[in-house]
């Protein structure tokens, strides 16, 4: 099994930390990402041209309720009227998340700005080519609201693998 795990390189984000806390193993790849688009979008379709991957997580920090502890499956993304929804059967890692005391959300509606516009060109890139990756946007409540470390081990934990959390 192959994954894929990028999200923003900003400190005090918490996709970062997110990100900080796994140590990737041979089959698991990190990227943290630039605030500009285009070097975003280039690392990861690039990574993703390049190696095959069975699951793509990108992470991007909540803004847009930030003071709550939600955790949001982003399952739409929207660019130029053109909507491509996510191929991750998400329901399993759901439930997974919500019985270990998660506030976990799915939102059919896109999210806005490099988040969306990453989101969009990896799903494109997957459904042009017709690959089996499976590919999601994960938006995670800012560090106060949430015990990071909790939910990254959690969300590794889930797919059984030998994954070691700081």
């Amino acid at each position: 099994m192959n994954i894929l795990l990028a999200g923003s390189g900003a400190n005090e984000n918490s996709s970062k930390l997110l990100l900080d806390l796994i140590i990737p193993k041979y089959y698991i790849d990190k990227i943290y990402l630039s605030e500009q688009l285009d070097l975003a979008k280039e690392r990861v379709i690039s990574r993703m041209r390049h190696k095959t991957y069975d699951y793509v997580f990108l992470f991007e920090m909540n803004t847009a309720t930030p003071a709550t502890d939600q955790v949001t499956f982003e399952v739409a993304a929207k660019l130029n009227e053109i909507e491509y929804k996510t191929n991750y059967e998400y329901d399993n890692l759901y439930e997974f998340l919500k019985q270990r005391q998660f506030h976990v959300k799915v939102s059919e509606k896109s999210v806005q700005g490099i988040a969306n516009d990453l989101y969009y060109e990896a799903l494109q890139m997957i459904y042009k080519n017709a690959q089996s990756t499976k590919c999601i946007l994960i938006s995670v409540p800012e560090v106060a609201q949430i015990n990071v470390m909790k939910l990254a081990y959690n969300i590794i934990n889930y797919f059984n693998t030998p994954l070691k959390v700081l």
